[in-house]
Formats: structure tokens, C-alpha cells, sequence
């Protein structure tokens, strides 16, 4: 474990250096520090609030509205069809040297945007009977999955405009809609989860995402004038950036809902097995530790994609290899810590749930490894994203659902949150893995062959504590 103390001190001092020689740190350290503030008191509200809605609603119905949510999170990258980051990519790429086409572009995702959003939230209002009764084994969910269809358009619309905000840079703006997004979440989820349970977080998510869609649009609108991108009308210039919907938005959407699709998939054979709503508890209460984790790489992310899609529009090597390189270093530096520290502490953190999610540390010790894997997998997906290679990565994603899903249905029933917790572990791995050679060999040449002991020192001390705390938990049950 000194070895890696040492590795990561060293990182970090490389970290210093970078950022004071390089324009591209400079950038991302801007856009990183305005989204941590607001992002940071979202986040932390968000937590407290989830562990409140936990202690009102109790195992079960915490597991039932774990279910909801994931089936709104389906609906919602059907929706959205990854317009945001679309319009992200060309807006950054072209508002300074094609204002015209940004707006454009912005234009036709806002346009398309409001389509799919209707038509999704049409098609989950349609088809929530049957999810809940046939696909959930719950029929007196419909009501409740019914109302997440007004949930699915405003927060649909929504994010596609917030995520398009970071082609602008406008940072500043996103890190006050995440703080008054903070607020609302402890203000009202927790009040309308004891006067209408399940029902009641959905409507108070429902008020977040009218909130949320009323910020985003104003802002948009501001940063489109302030930065003379021409945000208008106009038939044949609209008709022309058609083709960057099947060259980036297409592939993009077949991963997101690839992705979300087996997710909700690997929830319900949980689920569906013994004791599965309990057992669904326990691992969505083990998920929301993912969020401090995963905060400070998030937000980073968030800030790359236009950075990388701009450096590889203009054929700025070094600033791309630059990007990668801080990101790594960041994810090592902030997630490996926190992912130690939880999964030491795993069965008294997942005891902060209530008396019913005591012993469930197992869970945790296995996903937080997992969710490690998650954020480095992050740094070389924007790496895709802003290199415009989304086919190559839809066929990675594809990979990455198949391993999942074999895992889950092998280990889920034997093993229940554990065996799901253990499927998000192999999957990830492999999709790292595959991810690292094809950046390394083809995309950016030479970009990860440095941090390659950083990254098998993280994972020995991943290792480590793991069996360290298995033991532990082990000694203290006897």
C-alpha cells in the first residue's frame, strides 16, 4: 500500500506541474471548479435525501421505487437520443469558427429533441400497465409508472438542454441550476415521500425537472447571444446537418439505451428471483454510494468532451493526449481514495439505511470496485465521443451488455445483490480493458502506455482492502 501511496503522490505533483504549463488544464480546471460548487451541494442533498426516503419507505418500497426510476431511466435515453451530447460536440466544435452551423445544429436538436420526447413519454403511458403487471410482477405500480411519464419528457428536455450547455462552456450556469436542484431535493422529495410514499418522489422529481427545464432554456438562449451563435430558423441550413444524427446521435442513442436496457434488465431478474424487491433494496441503497465516489470524475468528464472535440477538429495531438492524461490522473487521485475508504467501511455505511439493510456490506465491498472500473471507463468513452468514433463504441457497448447479462443471470439467483454487484464487476473490466488498447493503438497513439502501472497499482490496492474487509466482516459476525 506504500507503493501506491507513493505512485499517487507522485501523480499528483505531475498533476500540479500540467496544470500550470497547460492551456487545456487551465480549461478543464475552469469548467471543473464552477460545476464541483454547484454539482457538490447537489449532490450531498441529494444523498441525505435519499437516505431520508429510505428510512420513510423502508426496504421494499425503496426497491419499488428503485424499479420505477430505472424503468424512467429507460425511457429516458430513448428520449433523449443523445442529442445533448450531440449538440455538445458541434457547438463546441464549430461556435467560433461556423457560428452558423452551431446554430444550426443546436436548432435541429432542439427541434428532434422535443419529438422524441413526446412520443417516449406517449409510449410510456401506453405500455405501463403491461410493464408493471407483466414485466414487474407488480400491477399496483402502474399508477406510479404512469405518472413517471410526465416525469420522462420534462427531464428528458431538460438534460438534453443542460448537456448541450457544455458546448458553450457555460459552466457557470450549469453549477447554479445543480444547486437549486440541491435544494428542491431535500425540500420536497422528503415531505411528499411521507405524505405519498413512492408516488410522492415521483411528483417531487416531476417539480425538479419543470425547475430544471425553465433554468435551461433562459440560459441557452443567453449563451446563443452572448456568444453570436444565430439560434433561428432556417429550412435548407437545418436540412443540411440531418446527416449528424446517423453519423453521431444514432449509434450514440443504440448505446445509451443498450446500456440502460441491460441495466433494467439485470434489476429485473433481481427482482423477479427470492425475496427480489428486498434484495433490490439493499443493492439500490449500496448504489447511491457510487455518487461521492464518482463526483469529481463526473464533473471532469463533463468538461473533456468539448476539449477533446475541438483539439480533434482542429488535429491537436498533444492537446488530446493532454486531456486524457489529467483525467486519469484525477480519477486515481480523488475515486481510488473515497472507493477504499467505503468499501472499508461497507457494512457500517450500508447500515446508515436502517436495521433492514444491516449485513449487506458484501454488496458494497464488490460494486465499489466496480464503480471505480465505471469512472476510468468514463475518461476513454469521451475519448470516443469526441473523436466521432460512436460506431466503434456502440460495438464495445454491445460486448460489455452480453458479458453482463451472462453474469447476472448465472450469479443473480445464487447470489441475489451480491451476484449483480459481481456482474457490474466483470463487465466493466473487460469493457476497460478493450477500451485502453483501442485508444491506445488507435485513436491516440502512446496516450496510456505511462499510467499503465498506476492504473495496476490502483488495482492491487482495490484488491487489498477488499479481502481485507471481507475478513474483517467475517471475524465481527462470529
Amino acid at each position: 500500500m506504500a507503493i501506491v501511496a507513493a505512485r499517487m503522490w507522485r501523480s499528483g505533483v505531475g498533476l500540479l506541474r500540467c496544470s500550470g504549463e497547460s492551456g487545456v488544464a487551465r480549461r478543464l480546471a475552469h469548467g471543473t471548479l464552477w460545476l464541483l460548487i454547484g454539482t457538490a451541494l447537489w449532490r450531498v442533498l441529494t444523498a441525505v435525501s435519499s437516505i431520508f426516503v429510505a428510512r420513510i419507505l423502508g426496504g421494499t418500497a425503496f426497491g419499488e421505487l428503485a424499479m420505477v426510476r430505472s424503468t424512467v431511466d429507460l425511457f429516458v435515453v430513448f428520449g433523449s437520443f443523445r442529442l445533448g451530447s450531440t449538440a455538445t460536440k458541434y457547438v463546441s466544435q464549430y461556435r467560433k469558427t461556423d457560428p452558423a452551423r452551431a446554430g444550426a445544429v443546436l436548432m435541429l436538436v432542439l427541434i428532434v429533441s422535443l419529438v422524441t420526447c413526446l412520443v417516449t413519454a406517449a409510449l410510456c403511458l401506453l405500455l405501463s400497465p403491461w410493464m408493471a403487471g407483466h414485466v414487474l410482477d407488480r400491477a399496483e405500480l402502474s399508477p406510479t409508472i404512469t405518472l413517471g411519464a410526465v416525469l420522462i419528457f420534462f427531464a428528458t428536455f431538460a438534460a438534453i438542454q443542460e448537456v448541450a450547455l457544455a458546448g458553450f462552456e457555460a459552466f457557470r450556469a450549469t453549477a447554479f441550476l445543480n444547486a437549486v436542484r440541491g435544494v428542491v431535493a431535500i425540500a420536497v422529495c422528503v415531505p411528499l415521500a411521507a405524505l405519498w410514499g413512492v408516488t410522492g418522489v415521483i411528483a417531487a422529481l416531476i417539480v425538479d425537472a419543470v425547475l430544471a427545464l425553465g433554468v435551461c432554456m433562459a440560459v441557452l438562449w443567453k449563451e446563443c447571444v452572448r456568444q453570436r451563435v444565430p439560434l433561428q430558423w432556417s429550412r435548407d441550413a437545418i436540412l443540411r446537418e440531418l446527416p449528424v444524427l446517423w453519423r453521431f446521435a444514432l449509434p450514440g442513442v443504440c448505446a445509451g439505451v443498450l446500456t440502460t436496457g441491460t441495466l433494467w434488465l439485470g434489476r429485473a431478474i433481481l427482482v423477479r428471483g427470492t425475496d427480489g424487491f428486498m434484495q433490490l433494496g439493499l443493492f439500490s441503497a449500496a448504489n447511491q454510494w457510487r455518487t461521492p465516489m464518482l463526483f469529481l470524475p463526473a464533473v471532469l468528464c463533463r468538461v473533456m468532451l468539448p476539449v477533446v472535440s475541438e483539439a480533434h477538429a482542429e488535429r491537436r495531438g498533444t492537446d488530446l493526449k493532454a486531456a486524457i492524461d489529467i483525467n486519469l490522473r484525477v480519477v486515481c487521485l480523488t475515486a481510488l481514495p473515497v472507493c477504499l475508504l467505503v468499501m472499508g467501511l461497507a457494512d457500517v455505511i450500508q447500515g446508515l439505511f436502517g436495521r433492514e439493510f444491516q449485513h449487506s456490506g458484501a454488496i458494497l465491498r464488490i460494486l465499489m470496485p466496480a464503480t471505480f472500473l465505471y469512472a476510468v471507463d468514463r475518461v476513454f468513452e469521451r475519448v470516443f465521443e469526441g473523436t466521432g468514433r460512436r460506431w466503434t463504441d456502440l460495438a464495445m457497448t454491445g460486448g460489455w451488455s452480453l458479458l453482463f447479462l451472462a453474469v447476472a443471470l448465472s450469479a443473480v439467483p445464487r447470489f441475489g445483490g451480491v451476484g449483480l454487484s459481481l456482474a457490474f464487476l466483470l463487465a466493466y473490466a473487460a469493457l476497460v480493458a478493450g477500451r485502453i488498447i483501442y485508444v491506445d493503438h488507435v485513436l491516440v497513439p502512446g496516450s496510456i502506455g505511462t499510467h499503465a502501472r498506476l492504473l495496476l497499482l490502483c488495482s492491487f490496492a482495490l484488491a487489498v482492502v477488499y479481502a481485507g474487509s471481507s475478513y474483517a466482516a467475517q471475524r465481527i459476525a462470529l
